[in-house]
């Protein structure tokens, strides 16, 4: 949605906020203006990072082991992501390719000066898209000031990271400076992630909250899911096995990588505990491809202890990246034979155009999930909010409402209390309490609403002052019309679905 606003002239978080950085909007909006304002084209962009990620992942690896082992571990990189974060497009994704292209400089080019100027502007962009990515880019810059090199050159070389990395932020800041919006990005950038940082919760719970999905995963009534993410999981254990023994036994220049790179692994790890209150399984992607290096050392292993080993890791690998690749094929072969076709085939799009067959312009429309419908109608939220669940987070809200940008009070209410003439919502989240499978006849309540009142109003409301209007895709989007419209009630309740 934000990009969106780009494309028409607008920058982030004028009007519409979110607590992201600037950086992914702006490249988002870059590469819909050079190939048309679409869904497709999203998913190409963070395709296109992903492959970034992996060729300077593989060139790290490739500095410790044979091209087979780094070019298997990078097609794995490819099927794990892929088929972890299936086609979505996170802020990850263009992170770690900024964050994967410093890394490589810092292996294999650590003693330039233009290393450090280029390492420094890479972790720069790299925080402008992923805030927690600070601890990597402080961790990246100690390391560089704490080095090999002679003391005179270490300064020249913290200053050069220090003086690039400020470039892209000083860029940002003139370009809002010009607009006459510097207390909208003080708010974004500063303000708002003050008031984040004290809802933090305990690493113990967030550890809790990564493992369940990869172990998901691992326990996958699909065979093949279940052998890419246990490959990658024995892999990186392996790799790790061997750059311990390298630290222990390996020569100076080896020993050095290996530190750096657990260095940055750690700095990963850490930067995503104290990230965020959410804990989102999808925070994990940061750290894939620094663990694909690790995993080309495992797989290298393999391959020396014996021969036919090497080659059953060799054939594992490649089917795993077989079932990836026909998972996501089908619907590549279709974008490709009819675009037109492909984008119509979404759920949110479909029930857009089914909403749009019969809106009056003056009809609100309220996504409580499935948020880019406002895209596909070309309109507005109730609150200048592109995540619906921003608006549930207290202090996010006495944040926006001390700056002004939103009345005080819950939005959550207020929205409620306006009675908007359609409301959308997925059907895959349950109520509140629970995240099991739908019961017959019972209304969605989305997964961030975690007060009991609040979900239980919000039923009610839509029970009795709502009609389904349609119901479609594999996550059952659900389109809801005020009672009293004209135009009936139920177009696409039974229609739409699969």
């Amino acid at each position: 949605l934000i990009a969106a606003d780009v494309l028409d002239g607008r920058l982030p978080y004028v009007p519409l906020f979110d607590i992201k950085p600037p950086m992914m909007f702006f490249m988002l909006a870059g590469a819909m203006a050079a190939f048309g304002e679409s869904m497709p084209v999203a998913r190409l962009f963070g395709a296109a990072c992903i492959l970034a990620s992996s060729i300077a992942a593989f060139a790290i690896a490739r500095r410790w082991v044979d091209p087979v082992s780094a070019g298997l571990a990078a097609f794995m990189l490819v099927a794990v992501t892929a088929a972890f974060n299936r086609g979505a497009v996170f802020t990850e994704l263009p992170a770690t390719a900024f964050l994967m292209a410093a890394s490589w400089l810092f292996v294999a080019r650590g003693d330039r000066l233009w290393t450090a100027a280029a390492a420094g502007m890479l972790l720069s962009l790299a925080v402008l898209t992923r805030t927690n990515l600070a601890v990597v880019a402080a961790a990246a810059g100690l390391w560089l000031v704490c080095g090999r090199m002679p003391f005179g050159a270490r300064v020249r070389a913290g200053a050069a990271y220090v003086l690039a990395g400020a470039l892209p932020i000083v860029a940002i800041v003139l370009l809002y400076w010009s607009a006459g919006a510097l207390a909208e990005l003080r708010h974004a950038l500063i303000d708002v992630h003050m008031a984040f940082l004290e809802h933090t919760v305990d690493p113990e719970r967030k550890l809790r909250t990564f493992a369940r999905p990869w172990l998901r995963r691992l326990e996958s009534e699909q065979p093949l899911e279940a052998l890419t993410f246990g490959l990658f999981t024995l892999g990186i254990a392996a790799g790790l096995a061997a750059a311990a023994r390298t630290l222990l036994r390996g020569e100076r220049g080896e020993r050095r990588t290996t530190a750096l790179l657990l260095l940055l692994c750690g700095a990963i790890f850490t930067s995503i505990l104290v990230s965020d209150r959410r804990s989102l399984a999808h925070y994990l992607l940061q750290l894939f491809p620094i663990c694909m290096v690790f995993c080309a050392l495992g797989l290298a292993w393999a391959r020396r202890r014996a021969m036919g080993l090497g080659a059953v890791v060799a054939a594992a690998v490649l089917l795993c990246c077989g079932w990836a690749f026909w998972k996501a094929a089908p619907s590549a072969v279709r974008f490709t034979a009819d675009p037109g076709g492909a984008v119509d085939a979404y759920p949110v799009r479909r029930a857009a155009r089914a909403i749009a067959k019969v809106r009056e312009p003056d009809e609100r429309v309220w996504a409580l999930d499935a948020h880019l419908v406002y895209w596909y109608l070309d309109a507005r939220p109730p609150w200048p909010l592109a995540q619906p669940s921003n608006a549930a987070k207290p202090w996010m809200v006495e944040s926006l409402a001390a700056a002004g940008l939103v009345p005080p009070g819950s939005l959550l209410q207020a929205a409620m209390a306006a009675r908007p003439a359609w409301l959308v919502t997925r059907q895959r989240y349950g109520s509140y309490a629970r995240r099991g499978p739908m019961r017959s006849g019972e209304v969605p309540v989305p997964w961030y609403i975690r007060d009991e009142k609040t979900g239980a109003r919000l039923r009610r409301m839509i029970a009795d002052e709502y009609a389904l209007f349609h119901v479609d895709g594999r996550d059952r989007v659900r389109v809801y019309r005020k009672l009293g419209r004209p135009g009936g009630a139920a177009e696409g309740a039974a229609g739409g679905a699969p």
